[in-house]
């Protein structure tokens, strides 16, 4: 019989010395698949070196294993230290540790093998390196239960023993959903349910919903229609688990619940919906009402609401006009993401190079009139401001070019958050005083206005492209990535929805329930 498999997904992180583990992992992991071949589960085993895309970003590769590593759709993550204490080892424990505060999951199991080397045969780099390894033993061992990998004879019993049992749990936790059908043909998927979280909740169209799944947009479309045989009867189309799985998965419905098989107190609601709402196939249409669904928008700037199409940020622009290599801006960036620096001292640092080759006035108002503004805005937040919500930018790009790039399109903002440029009475530039509120201040500016304006974090909408806008889901608010730059823009964790080519603002106005129509 043929079965729709469900895979236990397990991410396996480590530093380069410890190759021999790694594969014993996979081997073991093998081992187990081959053992449960005829069974309906499996694993999923994702390492760096196997599973990672080639990728060159602006920074490292570090981004690319995060968007292989998917934590929040993670359900292990086996972590291994031994004489290297890898920055990036520990960044993806450190991730998946804040995804299980948030949702429960992944399981984290952490290992540090034994070091055998005696400390006067070490040599500095060896001793530099254990001293890291001691700071992580510190930091994780009161966390919860780590294991230490003392006997080479042991550690694959070790291993065994933990993975299998963690398997386990893993099967009967999908055991005790009751959404396992082993016939891939007996699955049938509840139409009503389907079209209702598609059209009123998620507010997608077929095609969206086809892009962010890999179903097919015919597929879809079958699934979502009734069938009623000559006695009246109901007639739900079949579905593969897997497909059943993703489309739950993308319309964020709990385990089974797209199944007809599962109870839904709410049948009647989802059926009376369907039937006053599909109509004459307006199911291919959303259509919203004209009252706002969020009280405040908040935006970015750069890449939102700045010409998307522009390859340079407004920082890179201001280094390039005054003749500087944008290498020098890239390494003090990355000291700032490396926590060498602060905010402040970035902008003093940037501020002294300005200084030096005399930026001013004159040379900042040349870069703003080269930078042009989205298609749509004085549209799109003209209409925004007449339904009554309010608007606001926290950007980490410069007050004073945002305004002269706005113009009178600024009048529509209670707020600009950004860099401000401080000049003399020459108009030279004297200091950069930097904003509190970039990267995970963007975060803090949302909670303090929420708190302010007793407007809950719910009803706040923002708007962003980038990494640095990614900390804002930890305000609360709802956020929409239009343009993705170095992010992973389908990460459901950081981006609640997705604009992949936005070329007008206009295209946001049905992320924010206005009276508009958007076309399948």
């Amino acid at each position: 019989m043929a079965h729709e498999k469900i895979m236990m997904r397990i991410l396996l992180s480590s530093p380069s010395d410890m190759e021999t583990e790694r594969a014993l992992i996979t081997s073991i992991v093998d081992e187990i698949n081959a053992a449960n071949k005829e069974t309906p589960y499996g694993i999923e085993l994702y390492k760096w070196e196997t599973d990672t895309d080639p990728s060159l970003t602006l920074e490292d590769g570090q981004k690319s294993i995060d968007e292989t590593f998917d934590y929040i759709h993670a359900d292990l993550l086996i972590g291994m230290f031994f004489k290297r204490a890898g920055l990036g080892t520990k960044h993806e424990i450190d991730e998946a540790i804040e995804v299980k505060k948030q949702y429960g999951f992944p399981e984290i199991k952490l290992y540090f093998k034994k070091v055998t080397t005696q400390l006067h045969e070490a040599t500095a780099e060896e001793i530099e390196q254990y001293r890291r390894i001691k700071e992580l033993k510190d930091l994780y061992y009161p966390q919860g239960v780590c294991g230490d990998l003392k006997n080479e004879d042991s550690i694959e019993k070790e291993f065994r023993k933990h993975i299998q049992r963690a398997f386990d749990r893993f099967k009967r936790s999908y055991a005790k959903s009751n959404t396992y059908i082993p016939d891939v043909n007996n699955t049938h998927i509840n139409s009503y349910k389907l079209f209702y979280y598609r059209t009123a909740v998620k507010k997608i169209t077929i095609k969206e919903l086809s892009k962010n799944t890999g179903i097919s947009v015919a597929k879809i479309r079958k699934y979502e229609k009734m069938i009623y045989s000559q006695n009246n009867v109901k007639i739900y189309p079949q579905c593969s688990y897997s497909d059943l799985k993703k489309l739950e998965d993308t319309l964020g419905i709990g385990m089974g619940g797209l199944s007809i098989k599962k109870s839904d107190k709410e049948l009647e609601m989802y059926y009376d919906y369907y039937r006053s709402s599909k109509g004459l196939n307006t199911g291919n249409k959303i259509s919203t009402t004209s009252k706002a669904k969020y009280k405040i928008v908040i935006f970015d700037f750069d890449g939102t609401l700045a010409d998307p199409n522009s390859l340079k940020t407004t920082w890179q622009r201001l280094w390039l006009s005054l003749g500087y290599d944008l290498a020098i801006c890239k390494d003090l960036h990355s000291r700032f993401d490396k926590k060498e620096i602060t905010h402040q001292e970035w902008c003093d640092l940037t501020a002294q190079y300005f200084v030096t080759r005399g930026m001013n006035k004159s040379i900042l108002n040349s870069v703003a009139d080269g930078i042009a503004k989205i298609d749509g805005l004085h549209e799109t937040l003209k209409k925004l401001h007449e339904s009554g919500m309010q608007l606001y930018i926290v950007s980490g790009s410069v007050r004073e070019i945002i305004d002269k790039v706005l113009g009178d399109d600024a009048k529509f903002f209670n707020d600009i958050s950004a860099n401000r440029f401080i000049f003399n009475e020459d108009e030279q530039l004297t200091r950069i005083e930097g904003t509190d509120f970039d990267f995970e201040g963007k975060a803090e500016y949302i909670k303090n206005l929420s708190d302010r304006l007793a407007i809950p974090s719910k009803d706040i909408l923002f708007i962003g492209n980038s990494f640095n806008d990614a900390h804002v889901y930890k305000s609360g608010a709802r956020t929409l990535c239009v343009n993705p730059t170095l992010t992973n823009s389908h990460n459901r964790k950081y981006w609640h929805d997705t604009i992949d080519e936005m070329k007008n603002l206009t295209e946001i106005l049905k992320y924010c329930d206005l009276k508009i129509i958007a076309e399948e």
